[in-house]
């Protein structure tokens, strides 16, 4: 395998562009979410980012091909759909997307199973094979404008820690354990077991200056990833596949 394929320089050069447009879509998001409406220049850009994503993807997926017992039809970047189960999916990555990598190269197709839905942490890339498509194919993604509400952890009245939305959706402290925070040399902590989550009121055992707060605000959300905000999807997704062609990269 050539260490520096015309695909492989394809998707990083890509890669370069990506961090750029995702500032310009972050910086699109705030004023949509100032106007309360989703600007069609926001669904535009949002349109180039997934597609260049995507494409980073399917540009690795080509260098593939020397491992593969017969050429496919088509060379994509495999991604399971929404509730196919794993045998299913393995069974269409041996016998019609990449035949013959198992047997080849088990690590890299070990590593394409592990970035799957069926693996906890990774239910981004349906979302993201979903929007990729239906914004090339289809039409503009659609938003829904809905509330977010956190919990905020503040330390001697600063923000330290949120909890929900755009945050941990949730902190467990075991008993004997404790959270510590240093804010301007003082020392503080909060002290387990207790759980805080959004429905947090008040901390059950911490010192004195480590209060609870709560924050509401509107953000719009994909109907294909409801869980979180249009924005973060895109940042999520832009981290994971920058990750996954990085070790896609080292292992070819």
């Amino acid at each position: 395998m050539p260490q520096h394929s015309a695909h492989l320089e394809s998707a990083k050069a890509l890669l370069g562009e990506i961090p750029a447009q995702l500032v310009a879509l972050q910086d699109e998001y705030k004023e949509c979410v100032r106007l309360l409406s989703v600007s069609p220049k926001f669904r535009a850009q949002t349109l180039s980012y997934l597609v260049g994503l995507r494409a980073i993807l399917d540009y690795l997926a080509h260098d593939l091909a020397p491992f593969l017992s017969k050429a496919p039809s088509k060379l994509y970047f495999p991604v399971a759909k929404k509730g196919v189960p794993r045998a299913n999916f393995e069974q269409a990555l041996t016998k019609k997307w990449l035949p013959g990598l198992c047997a080849t190269r088990p690590d890299i197709y070990s590593y394409l199973i592990s970035v799957q839905h069926f693996h906890t942490g990774n239910e981004w890339i349906t979302a993201f094979h979903e929007l990729s498509n239906l914004n090339k194919h289809v039409r503009l993604s659609m938003m829904t404008i809905g509330g977010c509400n956190a919990t905020i952890v503040r330390v001697l009245g600063q923000p330290r820690m949120q909890i929900g939305d755009r945050g941990l959706q949730q902190l467990s402290i075991s008993a004997g354990g404790t959270l510590a925070f240093d804010t301007r040399g003082v020392k503080l902590a909060i002290r387990g077991p207790q759980v805080i989550d959004g429905s947090t009121k008040n901390l059950l055992d911490a010192d004195l200056g480590i209060d609870i707060a709560h924050a509401t605000w509107t953000e719009f959300k994909f109907d294909q990833f409801p869980s979180q905000p249009a924005i973060v999807f895109l940042e999520i997704a832009e981290k994971e596949v920058r990750r996954i062609a990085t070790q896609l990269e080292a292992m070819l």
